[in-house]
């Protein structure tokens, strides 16, 4: 395809806003802490770590396996920054107490970063309908966290279910921090 106008992005942010007009997955609310740097992940994984994956709530049913392995497979190689792997049982934790809290269909609004202190109740999902509140934590503390929402996700394995988890990975794991200037390594607004 050629794209002749000057105008490369169109296309991809005419592709973001269909998606989101066809109950698409959509990211509404995304939080940076100053802390975060993506290349952290490699020191918190260096010796082969894998980040645990902490999966909350029961949006398509008793299959949780099922609902692992498509989480699990959505986000390896999703995430911006240094290659890691993902696991939900991981036989070599990452370092810093570092993991992934993913909270399905939670009963009501929460702030994703109270993930890292603790799992909220979940709740059955209507109709296809589909939200995950999530946080990338290091302790009790949410480096970055996001919420993400699609319609007619009809299960583990759905297209809809994969574009919605990929999408959360790339916020949870942003290639930059707005905070940071990443040529050296400074701190602006801290």
């Amino acid at each position: 395809m050629h794209i002749h106008s000057g105008l490369p992005w169109l296309v991809p942010v005419a592709g973001l806003t269909l998606a989101a007009c066809a109950g698409g997955p959509v990211v509404s609310s995304h939080t940076i802490e100053q802390a975060y740097d993506s290349q952290q992940l490699g020191y918190v994984t260096q010796g082969g770590e894998q980040i645990p994956v902490i999966v909350g709530g029961d949006p398509f049913g008793p299959d949780r396996a099922a609902l692992n392995r498509a989480v699990l497979g959505a986000m390896q190689g999703s995430n911006f920054g240094p290659a890691v792997e993902f696991a939900v049982d991981p036989a070599r934790p990452a370092r810093q107490n570092s993991r992934v809290v993913l909270a399905f269909n939670p009963k009501g609004t929460i702030d994703p970063g109270a993930l890292c202190g603790g799992m909220p109740d979940g709740e059955a999902p209507a109709g296809g309908a589909v939200r995950i509140s999530a946080a990338y934590c290091e302790g009790s503390f949410a480096l970055t966290r996001a919420n993400v929402r699609a319609a007619n996700v009809d299960g583990p394995q759905s297209p809809a279910f994969r574009a919605m988890m990929v999408q959360l990975t790339q916020a949870l794991f942003p290639p930059r921090n707005p905070h940071r200037d990443e040529t050296n390594g400074t701190c602006s607004n801290c």
